[in-house]
């Protein structure tokens, strides 16, 4: 009886080593898998932001410089798409034509949601004279147009605030909005963020820049 208690022991214990190393394979593998995912992930994220850039300089000087970029942004989702990996974007865009000192001037706001989820509520406020437009029930892949209208003498900074809220999360951004008297300007804000199954790539970020 001893021997055979040896021999169940001795068996018992070579299917526990077996398990043991089956377990550390296994879980190497996991972690090799989720370093391998989050380089991919980095990697998509920079060539995605890198490319949104070229996508706005190339484009500053043509008429349709928002369509190009939602366009790339939405391309850009669907192609990230196959790759297991979830693109949300809040995207603001504003544009104003030469300003001249005492005149009106008007400046051109888009703001394109592709955040995959509804907004319910959007809330923009002008710093010039704090004037205030508020819209409701904003769906996935839609944009929103509005104007708004400043006049100085000088050069200065206003901020266009942005409020938006969504079932899941909500957010209030600050952009600054650089005035110079004789120049016009195109100043993008972006909040990106590039999601997989073991983790998340984000980051915001305004482009500036002076048309000729």
């Amino acid at each position: 009886m001893k021997g055979q208690m040896f021999i169940i022991i001795g068996i018992i214990v070579s299917i526990f080593i077996i398990f043991l190393k089956t377990t550390i394979g296994i879980t190497s593998i996991l972690e090799n898998k989720q370093h391998l995912e989050a380089i991919l992930r980095s990697l998509t994220f920079q060539n995605l932001k890198n490319e949104l850039t070229k996508t706005i300089q190339i484009s500053y000087n043509k008429t349709d410089v928002f369509s190009n970029v939602n366009d790339f942004l939405n391309f850009s989702r669907r192609i990230i798409q196959v790759k297991d990996l979830e693109l949300d974007v809040i995207a603001v865009e504003a544009i104003f034509p030469n300003v001249s000192a005492g005149i009106d001037t008007q400046m051109n706001v888009t703001i394109y949601n592709l955040l995959n989820t509804k907004l319910q509520n959007l809330d923009l406020s002008f710093s010039y004279d704090n004037s205030v437009r508020n819209f409701t029930n904003i769906a996935d892949n839609s944009i929103v147009d509005i104007n708004f209208t400043f006049n100085t003498n000088s050069n200065v900074n206003y901020t266009l605030s942005v409020f938006y809220k969504s079932f899941s999360s909500n957010s209030t951004e600050s952009i600054s909005i650089p005035v110079e008297i004789g120049k016009s300007k195109l100043i993008t804000f972006f909040d990106l963020k590039l999601a997989g199954s073991f983790g998340i790539e984000r980051e915001k970020f305004t482009e500036t820049i002076t048309l000729p």
